[in-house]
């Protein structure tokens, strides 16, 4: 299951389409706590966070997933326009 914490309609519709053509589950919060009530309902084998949403704290929610995740478990992002990474 792919879980998107977003609250952007085009961006939504573009990983909805991406999940239907590749027959992937996938589930959308729009706050930290649906974020979290997702990943207690099954854990995510990817999550997919927009860093340009200002309705949520991006790094927060990561850090409470991380609470929250099996000790193997691995975070890492991906960002555009050149913006570093961050693995934890």
């Amino acid at each position: 299951m792919i879980l998107a914490v977003l609250d952007d309609l085009m961006f939504t519709s573009k990983i909805k389409t991406t999940a239907n053509q590749l027959g992937v589950a996938v589930a959308f919060a729009r706050s930290a706590d649906g974020a979290l009530a997702e990943m207690k309902k099954s854990t995510p084998s990817l999550v997919i966070l927009d860093l340009n949403n200002g309705r949520i704290n991006p790094l927060g929610i990561v850090a409470d997933m991380k609470q929250d995740m099996h000790p193997t478990s691995r975070l890492t992002s991906s960002t555009r326009r050149g913006q570093p990474a961050l693995t934890m």
